[in-house]
């Protein structure tokens, strides 16, 4: 067998439809190396870099989620977003994920704070309704609800 035939598709076009020697997948459950020759399978992807090894050179792909039939001469990634890594600005990504991560960590922040709260609010409700003898706290001090 001389090669491998790899198609990276999404639902509005093509990206890549090439021989390769060797291409690797994002799956969900760890990367997937396949040679010409391998065995046929079906794998859910993750997000992650796709790469393509092929006389040309090597590709990388930013992928986010799909599927990927492999058989013994072809790779076929049927995936909901893809972008080339020739169309990537490395510095632009970095900046991109920086304030991802800014985001996120804001986000999670913001939860803790209004869990927080909520604790605080459901105290005094608590408090207020023992206070009135609407309703005492079990034997051991604690109510949990």
């Amino acid at each position: 067998m001389s090669g491998i035939r790899c198609r990276v598709v999404t639902p509005d076009r093509t990206h890549l439809d090439s021989p390769a020697e060797a291409v690797t997948l994002p799956a969900v459950d760890g990367e997937i190396g396949v040679l010409p020759g391998h065995t046929p399978l079906l794998a859910l992807l993750g997000t992650g870099v796709l790469r393509v090894r092929s006389p040309e050179g090597a590709r990388a792909f930013a992928l986010a989620g799909g599927f990927a039939e492999v058989g013994p001469d072809r790779v076929v990634v049927a995936a909901r977003e893809v972008t080339d890594g020739r169309d990537l600005d490395p510095e632009a990504a970095e900046k991109e994920a920086r304030e991802v991560r800014d985001r996120v960590a804001r986000g999670a922040a913001e939860r803790e704070a209004r869990s927080a709260a909520l604790g605080r609010a459901r105290a005094r409700v608590r408090a207020a309704r023992v206070a009135r003898g609407a309703g005492a706290p079990p034997a051991g001090g604690a109510e949990h609800r």
